[in-house]
């Protein structure tokens, strides 16, 4: 009996030790910016933008290879940032995503700041397993306010 008991406890162990975090959890290091994808997360921010208390400023886009980086002003920390896909792959030409970014209450670091951040998401590890990111136009959007911008792979930037 206490061989069973030991050897579900070394379970239990070693699958609470290779757990990875979901995507929505910042990370501690504050160094990725918390991704989640919800078409109804997605939905519930675009239709709330031009209600929402926090503001915060897109203030540049640009690609870097497979790297999109976003400069946002506003908040204490970019930990406080989440970027929500609605999880559908536009299939049309151009091969286009929709993001939203949400500046998150509650998080435990609130302030008035207004603080520059760069956000972060690698294109390869989010949409590189459906399609090539060669290809990838995005839909970026603000989360508080109507502020609709798309780049393409080359990295120019259009209004939407």
């Amino acid at each position: 009996m206490k061989n069973i008991q030991w050897l579900l406890s070394l379970i239990l162990l070693i699958g609470m030790v290779s757990c990875k975090p979901k995507d929505t959890e910042p990370t501690p290091d504050g160094k990725e910016v918390a991704f989640e994808v919800s078409a109804t997360e997605y939905d519930r921010l675009i239709a709330a933008r031009t209600t929402q208390t926090r503001h915060f400023e897109i203030k540049d886009i640009k690609r870097e290879s497979d790297i999109l980086k976003i400069w946002v002003k506003g908040g204490c920390d970019k930990s406080n940032y989440k970027v929500v896909w609605d999880g559908i792959m536009r299939k049309s030409y151009p091969l286009t995503v929709f993001l939203v970014v949400t500046l998150e209450q509650g998080t435990g670091i609130e302030c008035a700041a207004e603080l520059d951040h760069l956000l972060e998401i690698d294109l390869k590890e989010k949409f590189g397993t459906l399609y090539e990111t060669d290809e990838l136009h995005i839909l970026l959007s603000n989360g508080s306010k109507i502020f609709d911008k798309v780049i393409d792979p080359a990295g120019a930037v259009t209004n939407k």
